[in-house]
């Protein structure tokens, strides 16, 4: 899952990316909003770092990673 941006329109929408229960899955770059769980990653996943940051983006770290989801 690569460059996705999810978002939840509907009261009670709980999941924004769900990998579970398939395996293997490589997950980067996506974006979810207003969920109440944004990702849900499977334990055997490849994935990007989630970052939560509110306000400006560092310029290190996971906030700068080149494959990393953003979860607002």
């Amino acid at each position: 899952m690569d460059g996705n941006h999810v978002v939840s329109h509907a009261a009670g929408s709980t999941y924004g990316i769900d990998s579970y229960p398939t395996q293997s899955n490589l997950v980067v770059r996506n974006s979810c909003v207003g969920h109440a769980f944004n990702f849900t990653v499977d334990s055997d996943d490849t994935f990007g770092p989630i970052v939560t940051t509110v306000g400006m983006l560092a310029t290190n770290g996971a906030d700068a990673h080149p494959w990393a989801n953003f979860s607002r």
